[in-house]
């Protein structure tokens, strides 16, 4: 099977905020004449917050993990993240999964097929083809810290916002979670290759084991 693949709606609400997120909703009014909440209601959550990083340090803050790295993203075009997702990989051996939509791996400009046939040869890396709904690109690093923004895929901030870094561990952990589901929906890309009339062409089949 090819990438032709339905997979379940994304989980829990995503709700973009220039390139940012929310994962708690306003807690709701109370009612006329109230002022406060009543004896024993559980307090509000708080809305996480972010702290806003140049987006040059996207290859700094991934270089920063020592044992794993968690990322969804719309292209993987961005040679900065994928250069420092390789040294990562091949020279510190952190564990780094990758979950790419089914476009990713036949764009030209893309680098889902160059880690595709990379897993193949390093048990640290794996890569799973998501496909269906898009969120924005995140990465949750050694689940301590969480960056969110379209500066992950090399766009300037002023395109698509800034990228967001959240360092609150229930934050960092509900979104751990929520990668955790998607990663176990989705199949594994594994990685073909052949000569036609004279060109290489390359293409996933879709496995529920790893290659």
């Amino acid at each position: 099977m090819r990438l032709k693949i339905l997979v379940p709606a994304l989980l829990g609400v995503l709700l973009a905020l220039g390139g940012g997120w929310a994962v708690s909703q306003a807690p709701e009014p109370l009612p006329q004449g109230q002022t406060s909440p009543p004896e024993g209601a559980p307090a509000p959550r708080p809305e996480p917050r972010a702290e806003v990083v140049d987006s040059s340090r996207v290859p700094t803050l991934l270089l920063g993990a020592r044992q794993e790295i968690l990322l969804y993203t719309d292209r993987f075009s961005y040679a900065p993240l994928a250069q420092a997702l390789r040294e990562a990989v091949i020279q510190r051996g952190v564990r780094v999964r990758l979950l790419l939509p089914a476009e990713a791996f036949s764009a030209q400009d893309s680098f889902a097929m160059g880690f595709a046939f990379l897993s193949l040869k390093r048990p640290n890396l794996e890569v799973k083809v998501l496909a269906g709904g898009k969120v924005d690109p995140r990465a949750v690093v050694d689940r301590s810290y969480l960056l969110v923004g379209y500066p992950l895929e090399g766009l300037p901030p002023e395109v698509r916002g800034p990228l967001l870094l959240f360092r609150d561990p229930a934050t960092v952990g509900l979104e751990a979670e929520r990668f955790a589901r998607y990663w176990a929906s989705a199949p594994y890309c594994r990685p073909r290759a052949r000569y036609e009339a004279g060109r290489l062409r390359t293409w996933c089949d879709l496995s529920n084991t790893r290659p």
